[in-house]
C-alpha cells in the first residue's frame, strides 16, 4: 500500500512539534536531575577541590562528573528552552494559517 505523500508544511509541522516536545522533555529531565542532586551547578560552586550544587541557598556536595553534568544540562536549557518556545509558536501559527486557507484543488 502506498502512503499518501506529506506536504512540505506537514513535514515542517512534525519537525517543529518534535523540537517543542524535546524542549519540554529536556526541562522535565533537568527538574528530575536537580531534585535528585539537590540543586544545580550554576547555583553551586567549586571550593577546595570539592563540588557543590546549590538550590535556594543550600549547597550539596556532589562528584565532579555530577557537577559537570549539571552545568552542561543547565547550559542545554539555554538552547532548548528558546528553541521549544519558537517551535511551538511557529507550529501554532502554521496550524492557524492552514485552517484559514481554503483547500487547494489540484
Amino acid at each position: 500500500m502506498n502512503k499518501p505523500k506529506q506536504s512540505g508544511l506537514a513535514k515542517l509541522q512534525k519537525v517543529l512539534n518534535g523540537i517543542f516536545f524535546f524542549g519540554i522533555l529536556n526541562f522535565f529531565i533537568f527538574v528530575a536531575g536537580t531534585s535528585f542532586l539537590g540543586g544545580d551547578a550554576v547555583n553551586g560552586k567549586e571550593m577546595d577541590g570539592k563540588y557543590f550544587v546549590g538550590s535556594h541557598g543550600k549547597l550539596t556536595e556532589v562528584s565532579k562528573p555530577a557537577f559537570r553534568y549539571s552545568r552542561l544540562h543547565v547550559l542545554s536549557l539555554l538552547i532548548t528552552h528558546p528553541a521549544a518556545i519558537l517551535a511551538g509558536l511557529a507550529s501554532y501559527i502554521l496550524k492557524k494559517r492552514s485552517e484559514n486557507q481554503p483547500p487547494s484543488h489540484v
